[in-house]
Parts: structure tokens; sequence; C-alpha cells
């Protein structure tokens, strides 16, 4: 699942010495230490320390229905990792062990409490997945999502999705150029990207932050990696391995970066026409665009903080 070993300890409540002794086979973890592994790793105690004479492992899966057709995600997803697994996938069969998800899925962090919030207050169980805009829209044209969310800056229209979708305005949100406070950078001008003597953390081409600054910076491309999503690129710059990035205002000054905004941007949940009438569809688009600004800044400031 590409965890460390400071993060699986974390996950499933254990100390890193722990996780390295058992790694090392030096320890063998008791009945309910093996299950906090297996329950943080999405999979099964057979899967993790057994003899599967059978060969058939049980392996946990992220399970949904969309229209009648089953969707099935792996456990590995990282905004999806505070959920437990509530399918089991054995042969290419899949089970489900509790009630389904309905996936949401975009790169904006206010899908991290919308999910949470909205699961608690009605019937439907939401699961977010962080995606790039594109991923968005081609998981949502090929039934991979029930619904997703976009953004774009000024001047960009969401009228470029393609036919067949609907669109619903959301949130607006600031786009900053972000430095670690006291850096030789803080008072760097947007048109310092793609400066070869700045080091900036980008994300992954896809994203509509992505996309903004190659239209600055002419396609110029100075990171040594791509990061998913907001969060990563503000934490590369604070542990100081990158001089500066685009993110979201709230992130950087969650992360305590100094920062400059530079352009607005518009969020958007989209889904398809043919399924706007899904009563876990409805639901989800109805609460979220009439819930208030103030509540989704308490929200997603407590969120951050946390």
């Amino acid at each position: 699942m590409g965890l460390t070993q400071v993060q699986l300890a974390s996950l499933s409540g254990l100390s890193r010495q722990s996780i390295s002794a058992i790694e090392a086979g030096s320890e063998s973890p008791r009945l309910q230490v093996a299950q906090r592994l297996a329950t943080a790793l999405s999979t099964t105690l057979d899967y993790l320390f057994g003899d599967d004479e059978a060969g058939q492992v049980a392996v946990g899966v992220y399970l949904g229905y969309l229209n009648g057709r089953s969707i099935v995600r792996s456990a590995s997803r990282s905004s999806a990792l505070s959920h437990f697994p509530n399918g089991l996938l054995t042969s290419g069969e899949s089970t489900l062990v509790d009630r389904p998800f309905v996936f949401v899925d975009g790169c904006d962090p206010i899908l991290a409490f919308l999910t949470r919030v909205l699961s608690e207050e009605g019937p439907f169980r939401y699961l977010w997945t962080s995606m790039t805009n594109n991923e968005v829209i081609e998981s949502v044209l090929s039934n991979n999502s029930h619904l997703g969310l976009v953004h774009y800056g000024d001047g960009e229209s969401v009228g470029e999705l393609p036919v067949g979708l609907s669109s619903f305005a959301l949130a607006d949100w600031n786009l900053v150029l972000a430095t670690k406070p006291g850096s030789a950078f803080k008072n760097i001008e947007i048109s310092s990207l793609g400066d070869e003597s700045i080091k900036f953390a980008l994300r992954k081409s896809g994203s509509g932050v992505r996309r903004f600054y190659d239209s600055i910076a002419g396609g110029s491309s100075i990171s040594s990696e791509a990061f998913d999503g907001h969060q990563d690129v503000a934490n590369a710059v604070r542990f100081g391995n990158y001089d500066a990035t685009l993110t979201m205002e709230s992130i950087a000054s969650a992360s305590e970066l100094d920062f400059r905004v530079v352009q607005t941007q518009r969020s958007y949940l989209i889904a398809k026409n043919r399924f706007l009438d899904l009563p876990e569809v409805s639901f989800f688009i109805e609460r979220a665009t009439a819930m208030s600004i103030k509540k989704r800044i308490d929200l997603l400031a407590g969120y951050l903080s946390a």
C-alpha cells in the first residue's frame, strides 16, 4: 500500500518498533495486534499470517453499486485509509459485508468532510478518493464514480465538460503561490513559474492546478516528481524539499506557509444526467450545495488542523 512503518504504526495503533520487529520475524504478534494490522492494511488475518492451502485469499475492498453495476476499488488509495473495507474480493468474486459505498471523487479536500458529514446525516455511505480533474471526468463517464468534483479558474468554463454530464457550483476558493516562511523565494511573482532556479512542487498532469502552471510556464516541468494532492505539494514545501508550490489558500494557511493569491477557482459537482434521479446522487448534490459557506469553512478548518 506504499505505507511507511511510521504510517502503518499510526493506522494500527502500534509503535514503529513493533512494526519493525514483526516484519523482521523477531516478534510474533498477539491475535489482537494481528487483527489491528489486518484492518489497517485492508486485508484478512489469513492473508497476512495464515497458510491458505487452497490458494484463495480474501482481500478487503471498497464496494459500491451504480445502476445495478458493481464497483470494486482497491483499499490502497490514500484518501480512503480512514475507512474500513466493506467488501471482500476472492478469486475475482466480490462479496458485500457492510453497507455499499457511494463514490464521490476529486482533488478538493472539501470532499473529506462532505462525505463524512453526509454519511452521518443520511441513509447513504459516501467515500472520497483523490483524483485529478481529468481522472474524475473519465471515472464519471465510465460509471466508476457516482459523483465527481472538478474545478476551473478565472475565464475557464465548466461548459468544457463532455455531453451527458451536469454540473452544480459548489464552492469558490483561492489558488495561491506558497513558500516556506523566511524563504528567499517569499516574494516571487507568478511570472516565475517555470524558472529553472526555483524548484516547484507540482501536481500531476490532468489536474486543474497543473494546467494553470503549464499555461504560464509553457509546459516546463521542473519538479522531479508529480504529487497527487494539494496537501502533498504543501507538505513538500513545508518540509523544505521544494521552494514553492501552487495550492489552496486554506491548505497553505493550515500548513503555515507564506502565500499570495494568484487566481480564484470554482469547484463543481458533476454527475451523469441519467443518474441525477438516483436517491444517493440527488441527496448528496442537494445537501452539499445547500450547505452554508460558514459551515464548510468551519468543517474544513477542523479537518485541516486535525
